[in-house]
């Protein structure tokens, strides 16, 4: 399928009846947000926050900026999506679920046969993640904060409660994050090469990994549940860096990937925190 490769932006993707639901950034404009069916990629709402970017913002200013993150889940009945911009702004949407039956262009339908409702916007960062239940958000970008947002407030209905938490990390430049699969734990990578983990709820810094000689780019945590792959689907990178043979009995939702600037890729396995 065509995608638009003049931005920085990660799609994202959920599970959904017998396949998946992507978000990506629109084909033209990489301000605007497109969701596909998966695998057949068929393109199902086009220009989906075609509402935010048109005219001003609650501040009074046009907003202008690519689509830096986003982030996509299915909860209940509805589709849930965070999208982080490079202004640092930060907003999250939703729509029915039965809504994806119908083809829709945000800027070409009128705003009564809107499926997209824009549920919260603040200023946070522009790279964003959220944890596995959907509940929090978390963003960092080129300054030292950590910022959170508590996504299950808002989609409960009590947006106007909700405010950016924010918590210093004391290094500047930080590229990447990612949520543990339990919800625990906060990995932030830096344009050190370091990689420093805080505590989801609390902010309590956990530690740090080093590793990477240039900007670590990309995190995931494992899954427990996640099919392992056989011999055959793996393919040869080169020499490792690693003195280790095994994983030490580390359990799979206990490993974190990381993917650097440095073209090196690393794999860890964290203790229980």
């Amino acid at each position: 399928m065509d995608s638009n490769s003049l931005n920085f932006c990660r799609f994202a993707l959920t599970p959904y009846q017998d396949g998946a639901l992507m978000a990506l950034p629109n084909l033209v404009d990489s301000e605007l947000i497109d969701t596909y069916a998966m695998p057949s990629g068929k393109r199902l709402h086009s220009k989906i926050n075609y509402e935010a970017t048109a005219g001003k913002t609650e501040t009074g200013n046009t907003r202008s900026g690519l689509v830096m993150a986003v982030a996509l889940r299915v909860i209940g009945d509805r589709l849930a999506l965070v999208s982080g911009y490079e202004d640092g702004r930060l907003e999250v949407w939703a729509c029915d679920v039965t809504s994806l039956d119908k083809l829709w262009d945000g800027k070409a339908s009128a705003d009564s046969a809107r499926p997209w409702q824009r549920l919260w916007t603040g200023k946070a960062h522009n790279e964003a993640t959220v944890d596995p239940a959907f509940t929090r958000a978390f963003t960092v970008s080129a300054d030292h904060l950590l910022c959170r947002v508590d996504l299950g407030t808002i989609l409960s209905g009590e947006p106007e409660t909700v405010k950016v938490e924010s918590y210093s990390t004391k290094q500047i430049g930080n590229s990447s994050v990612a949520v543990s699969h339990d919800g625990k734990v906060v990995a932030v990578g830096g344009w050190d090469g370091r990689i420093r983990l805080f505590s989801a709820a609390t902010f309590k810094p956990l530690g740090s990994l080093s590793f990477h000689r240039e900007s670590v780019q990309a995190l995931a945590f494992a899954r427990a549940d996640a099919k392992l792959l056989t011999q055959d689907d793996t393919i040869e990178l080169g020499e490792s860096d690693s003195d280790d043979d095994d994983d030490d009995g580390v359990p799979r939702d206990q490993w974190l990937a990381s993917g650097g600037k440095d073209r090196r890729i690393a794999l860890w396995g964290l203790k229980k925190f």
